[in-house]
C-alpha cells in the first residue's frame, strides 16, 4: 500500500497542504517549525490510534495567533495493490462542545478503523481488537 496523495487542511502549522507521490522516496528538509514531523503525524493519523504524538485531538488544530481554526481534516488517496482507496479523518464539534474524529473510506463513514488482527463478530458488529477490547464498527 502506499500514499498517491496527502492533503491537510488547519492541521498543525499547515493551513492547506497537498502532496501528489509517485511511488518515489520522499525526502523532508526544512527549517525547524516549518511542519516536516507534523506531515509524519497527519500520515500516523490515518490509521487506528492516536498518532505519533498521541495528542489530543483539538490540539491537532492549526493556530496562528489570534487566527484559529475550528477543526481539522485528512485525506489521503491510497494504492492497495491496484485498488485506489480514499481515507479522510477529521475532527467534528459536537453541539454540546466536545470533539471528536471522524472517518471515511471511499467517502462511506466507518465508525473506526481497524487495525491488523482485529476480528469481527457477525452477531453484535463489533471489532475485538488484539489487546481484547472490542469497538463498535459501521458498515454504512
Amino acid at each position: 500500500m502506499r500514499i498517491t496523495r496527502l492533503a491537510l487542511q488547519d492541521f498543525r502549522n499547515h493551513k492547506e497542504t497537498v502532496l501528489e507521490l509517485d511511488g518515489r522516496h520522499v525526502c523532508l528538509f526544512g527549517a525547524n517549525g516549518a511542519g516536516k514531523t507534523n506531515l509524519l503525524e497527519a500520515v500516523s493519523m490515518l490509521g487506528p490510534g492516536k498518532g505519533l504524538r498521541a495528542a489530543a485531538l483539538p490540539a491537532l488544530v492549526r493556530m496562528n495567533g489570534d487566527d484559529k481554526a475550528s477543526g481539522w481534516a485528512l485525506s489521503a488517496n491510497v494504492d492497495d495493490d491496484g485498488l485506489n482507496r480514499r481515507i479522510q479523518i477529521g475532527l467534528e464539534n459536537t453541539p454540546d462542545g466536545r470533539s471528536k474524529r471522524v472517518a471515511k473510506l471511499d467517502d462511506a463513514p466507518v465508525a473506526t478503523i481497524p487495525p491488523p488482527g482485529a476480528r469481527r463478530s457477525r452477531t453484535s458488529g463489533r471489532e475485538r481488537l488484539p489487546s481484547g477490547r472490542t469497538v463498535a464498527c459501521s458498515d454504512e
